[in-house]
């Protein structure tokens, strides 16, 4: 008879039936077929799969039990009462396992399937109910399929990780249209086929493999919201969006007199009004800080304010300026001519806490005296760091004289003669000289101050600092701690005076007189400029971003948004576009200016 199963196998997957002999007493036909004690699991289905011998001979397997013997439940029954002292022998075919041709298996249990493998009798598959198979390991179900499909009951549904299109994935649909897998790297939803992935439900959340760190919320007849860190960033509302944080944008285009606002009323402005650039605070002062680390307050009618590490060392009064020392610190401006590259490029002035109030040059590495006066006291001068003059109570006091306030040379290489000099070739000069090698000739100046005019300062016998009857003149460059100029006094820059700074009682102004650009530099690189027509540009096409992806500007006004990527390409046909989106009383509008063409939007309203 055919069966459904393996070709006959080793020696070993054959099962010898328990001896029976001794239970042969002539009369008694119906025998216990076991096997180690107990009916071998599955039970042969039919007496052609065991062989069985009494007193050395093969006996005839009969169904019906007319010759021979049969299996009549889980024993072996004889058509004759086999005789006392007759040997037994039986054994049952490895096939007995697998189901004959036509016949059928027992519904089987948990702990005892119908359909099993030699050494493990209790995995295998059985009967649950009517159209239910199930699937045991070990006497659990792990899984059952009926007609409604497969249910996992214990245990995961596991895959390996996908090599290709061909393994280890799920596929859904008719094409497997959509897979889920696992790549060894990445996991993946993918659909690849007609139509659109879509996912229902009254709200979606999309979480870390947690589940207690939001992604993005999708709300039924509510908002959309997407999280940054778990704390929501961004949320759809009925009138439009809410950013929580900084938005960020590539560029942002306003008009002249299109303002940014900000605060509940409008409490703080920032726009171009045609020829300056306006921070408007209205009726409140205008901070610029790092979180609560203050960097410049400008107070309205009043003073404006300079700040290092949140310490105020600067403020404008109304006839000039305050340089401030934090508390039990000095108060110092420093300057530092042609860059401060070189240590006798850099000057100080300090008040200290002490009352003194010093001149101090930085020649040697370190800062000395050059200056210094003592609150209701003297004044005295020094020369390398050593003290040549002095006021006292009754007139000044000169070391080392040879000539009118002459502080000689030492006799060293790098010596120098200095001395104060009036009249020096003309009537109303005063200087401060000193001589230009290891003598005591004054041919070279660092001071000069003129009678009812101006006050210069040298540096190698050019003029750094002037005075002038309008304020100063300076030649090089500035480092101080703050400057305090009172309304429309202007900080006035560059050779034709070209870039100029000042407050007139009502606005800060940055800018210049002339048809020049207005450029911003970072790292010594120039980054953005306003050109002479008032625009902000970018000093390279295509290379820096208005915001960026955590420092988001919030809102964008403007009133038509030109798009343009001329000089490069798009990601989905590498071509390049020059677009305007324009606004109409009820819709939207898009011109190409590339081919002419005009196009309205399709707006479906939704309040």
């Amino acid at each position: 008879m055919p069966y459904i199963g393996n070709t006959i196998r080793a020696a070993d997957d054959y099962r010898l039936i328990d001896d029976i002999s001794s239970s042969f007493n002539g009369s008694t036909t119906s025998f216990a077929l076991q096997v180690a004690g107990s009916a071998p699991i599955p039970f042969p289905k039919s007496p052609q799969q065991v062989l069985i011998s009494v007193n050395g001979v093969i006996q005839e397997p009969d169904p019906t039990g007319a010759s021979g013997f049969n299996l009549v439940g889980t024993n072996i029954v004889f058509s004759s009462a086999p005789t006392n002292g007759h040997a037994f022998f039986g054994i049952i075919y490895a096939t007995a396992d697998y189901l004959n041709a036509g016949g059928n298996f027992p519904s089987g249990s948990l702990g005892a399937p119908s359909f099993t493998f030699i050494g493990d009798e209790n995995t295998g598959l059985y009967r649950k109910s009517g159209g239910s198979v199930g699937f045991v390991s070990d006497a659990t179900e792990i899984a059952n399929f009926d007609s409604n499909g497969i249910t996992i009951s214990s245990g995961n549904l596991i895959l390996g990780d996908s090599s290709g299109a061909n393994d280890d994935r799920i596929k859904l649909g008719a094409s497997g249209d959509l897979e889920i897998y696992h790549d060894g790297s990445h996991s993946y939803i993918q659909d690849s086929g007609t139509g659109e992935l879509r996912l229902r439900g009254t709200t979606i959340r999309l979480t870390d493999h947690n589940g207690t760190e939001n992604f993005a919320n999708f709300v039924d007849n509510g908002a959309v919201e997407l999280y940054y860190d778990n704390s929501k960033k961004f949320e759809t509302a009925s009138n439009g969006a809410i950013v929580t944080g900084s938005l960020g944008v590539d560029e942002l285009y306003m008009g002249d007199n299109e303002q940014i606002k900000i605060g509940a009323e409008d409490d703080f402005l920032i726009y171009h009004g045609g020829s300056e650039n306006v921070l408007d605070g209205v009726l409140h002062k205008i901070e610029l800080r790092h979180g609560n680390e203050k960097h410049l307050v400008a107070n309205p009618d009043g003073k404006v304010e300079i700040y290092y590490d949140n310490t105020k060392t600067f403020e404008t009064k109304t006839n000039g300026i305050i340089v401030l020392g934090g508390e039990n610190q000095n108060s110092e401006i420093e300057f530092h001519a042609d860059e401060g590259d070189d240590n006798a490029d850099k000057w100080r002035l300090k008040a200290d806490t002490n009352g003194q109030f010093e001149i101090n040059n930085f020649a040697s590495g370190s800062y000395e005296r050059s200056i210094e006066c003592n609150a209701n006291g003297n004044v005295e001068l020094y020369f390398n760091n050593s003290l040549k003059f002095a006021t006292f109570t009754s007139g000044v006091q000169l070391n080392s004289v040879t000539n009118t306030l002459l502080w000689p040379f030492d006799g060293s290489t790098n010596s120098r003669s200095w001395g104060w000099r009036g009249e020096n070739g003309s009537y109303g000069i005063f200087e401060l000289d000193h001589s230009d090698g290891n003598d005591t000739t004054l041919d070279k100046t660092s001071i000069r101050a003129v009678a009812n005019g101006q006050v210069m300062l040298y540096h190698n016998d050019v003029v750094k600092l002037e005075t002038t009857a309008n304020g100063i003149t300076i030649t090089g460059g500035v480092t101080c701690d703050g400057i305090t100029l009172g309304d429309n006094e202007i900080i006035q820059l560059g050779n034709s005076s070209d870039l100029r700074i000042y407050h007139d009682s009502g606005a800060n102004y940055v800018g210049t007189f002339t048809a020049q650009s207005l450029v911003f530099f970072t790292n010594n690189n120039s980054r953005w400029f306003i050109d002479a027509t008032g625009h902000f540009l970018p000093i390279t096409d295509n290379t820096f971003d208005l915001g960026s992806p955590s420092k988001r500007v919030r809102n964008l006004y403007t009133t038509d948004l030109k798009l343009s990527n001329e000089g490069s390409q798009n990601d989905v046909d590498s071509t390049w576009g020059n677009y305007t989106i324009q606004e109409g009383h009820e819709d939207l509008f898009l011109i190409n200016h590339r081919t002419g063409k005009k196009f309205k939007f399709n707006l479906t309203e939704v309040a």
